[in-house]
């Protein structure tokens, strides 16, 4: 009698409760994808400072600033988000983590056609605030379509030939 695939029957999930939890897993990974990499990528900086005081380097708490809001595209912000979707993608494998980008991006759309009358001293936190998720979340979904179409096994001739005997 073989053994049953225990992994395999801790991933399914009756049909009753899919719905609520692929949602689950959209939300999970909205905030990861937006919230994870802004809080991962504030630590990369910081901690990166931190080591180059330690080796005797200072500098001023703007460069950090910098780094993280004012630079176009947000790159630490970027690459944080390609490498967190990259390896959560290789190990969830969740379809979810594909679509994240998908609510920044409408909130994006919102804040371009129906706020148009933003304040001066408010023009850097609506550019933070609006395209730093869009950024950050569609580099997230980039890395798990990239991790994606790296794990899936390429269809040689030799098994094609084989499977399609008769």
């Amino acid at each position: 009698m073989p053994i049953p695939n225990l992994a395999m029957q801790i991933r399914t999930v009756p049909e009753r409760f899919a719905f609520w939890t692929t949602s689950l897993q959209f939300v999970m990974h909205q905030l990861i994808s937006v919230l994870g990499v802004a809080i991962i990528a504030n630590l990369i900086i910081g901690y990166s400072f931190d080591l180059l005081r330690l080796l005797g380097h200072t500098y001023r708490m703007g460069y950090s600033y910098w780094l993280l809001t004012g630079m176009p595209f947000f790159p630490v912000q970027v690459i944080c988000g390609l490498c967190l979707g990259w390896q959560l993608s290789r190990w969830l494998r969740h379809r979810a983590m594909l679509w994240v980008w998908v609510l920044p991006a409408l909130m994006l759309c919102y804040g371009v056609f129906f706020r148009t009358d933003v304040p001066a001293r408010f023009r850097e936190m609506y550019r933070v605030g609006y395209t730093g998720p869009v950024f950050a979340a569609g580099s997230y979904s980039l890395g798990a379509l990239l991790a994606r179409k790296m794990l899936e096994e390429p269809c040689s001739s030799a098994t094609e030939q084989t499977t399609n005997q008769p």
